[in-house]
């Protein structure tokens, strides 16, 4: 019909045309992309986004690839809402909002060296296509996309499992139902129990050290990690213990630098490796793995280590007597980093520092 406004979104305009377009509100910037779902990786499969202060390097390069896909979707956009005008467009908006619709077509007018003119000194009549070269749009639709981050539906809980959670129920149904099915825990984990030292119970001392094998590098002073990861013990009555100069510190230290310093240490991180990586690996409709790799290396050869830091563990042989109960575990883990090629999975006890593949099927 003559005579008429049509206000429509950008998405509802795809294949229509109008003599007159005003594009509105390009100076807002855009939107913020952080979906709640799962990132899909081509070599682990689905993986959770990390938390912002938990981003290792393979997150944070999952993030950045994230980021060039929408900035191409968003100049997909733009170019369907700048391409509806037949004979004249007006732009209405903010050029110098960064990360905006404005704040690109300013760059790509500057890029293209295309005439630029205000609503007061546009002429009355309408130019024609002719009037303004629309050759810089091009410039908005030059960001590559990558399929390796595709967006997935995150599974409901229900369909999803731990590795822990398998390890209960095999060893005790009457326990897994209490916590799994209840979310009642037994008394006995509020106590000590086996692979406790006098002084702080073992899994306070396991997350010191997992922290800080996760957050060693080569130029890393290991006693202000230490310090760094003890302050944020939700338990700081232990920090006193563990404190510098202590001999429980002492102790701590040398089993830590016992392992970096070994030459499976060095063999485990050549290359591209990736620490603390969580992932959501599925194998059915109804039926996910849930849980984090302490270490995954895809190349050359796949390989997943899983530290362990039992004080019980005194020999090659009470290690892989310790390994038997670890077995759905690892079993979980292989699974998982075998999306590409079959992964080879192996504990790394800390002390003393014992290695054990894992065979099982």
């Amino acid at each position: 019909q003559d005579n008429v406004v049509t206000i429509s979104t950008i998405h509802m305009a795809k294949g229509l045309e109008w003599p007159v377009v005003f594009l509105v509100s390009v100076g807002f910037s855009l939107r913020s992309h952080n979906p709640k779902g799962l990132w899909s990786d081509r070599i682990l499969g689905p993986l959770l986004p990390p938390k912002v202060a938990e981003r290792g390097p393979r997150a944070q390069d999952l993030v950045r690839r994230k980021a060039l896909q929408d900035r191409a979707e968003e100049s997909r956009i733009a170019y369907v809402a700048t391409t509806r005008a037949r004979d004249r467009l007006v732009i209405v908006g903010e050029r110098e909002v960064p990360d905006s619709y404005g704040a690109w077509f300013d760059a790509g007018v500057i890029a293209h060296d295309v005439e630029l003119r205000t609503i007061k000194e546009a002429p009355a009549t309408q130019t024609g296509q002719n009037g303004v070269s629309l050759a810089w749009l091009d410039l908005v639709d030059s960001y590559p996309s990558d399929e390796r981050t595709t967006t997935l539906l995150e599974p409901p809980l229900s369909f999803t499992r731990s590795a822990s959670e398998l390890m209960v129920q095999e060893k005790n149904q009457s326990e897994w139902e209490r916590f799994y099915r209840h979310g009642v825990r037994a008394i006995s984990s509020f106590t000590e129990g086996k692979g406790s030292s006098a002084l702080v119970p073992g899994n306070v001392r396991g997350s010191v050290i997992h922290a800080v094998l996760e957050r060693i590098s080569e130029s890393t002073e290991l006693g202000e990690l230490l310090d760094e990861v003890i302050s944020e013990l939700v338990a700081p009555e232990f920090a006193v213990v563990m404190a510098s100069g202590t001999s429980y510190r002492a102790a701590l230290e040398k089993e830590i630098q016992d392992v970096v310093q070994g030459d499976e240490w060095k063999w485990y991180f050549e290359g591209e490796y990736y620490s603390e990586l969580p992932f959501v690996h599925f194998l059915a409709s109804r039926d996910w793995r849930i849980g984090d790799l302490d270490l995954y290396r895809p190349v050359p050869e796949a390989l997943v280590i899983d530290f362990k830091t039992h004080e019980d563990v005194i020999d090659q042989e009470s290690a892989e007597k310790v390994a038997e109960e670890y077995k759905i575990q690892m079993k979980v883990y292989r699974e998982a980093a075998s999306m590409r090629s079959k992964a080879e999975a192996r504990l790394f006890f800390t002390k003393p520092r014992i290695e054990v593949p894992f065979t099982g099927e």
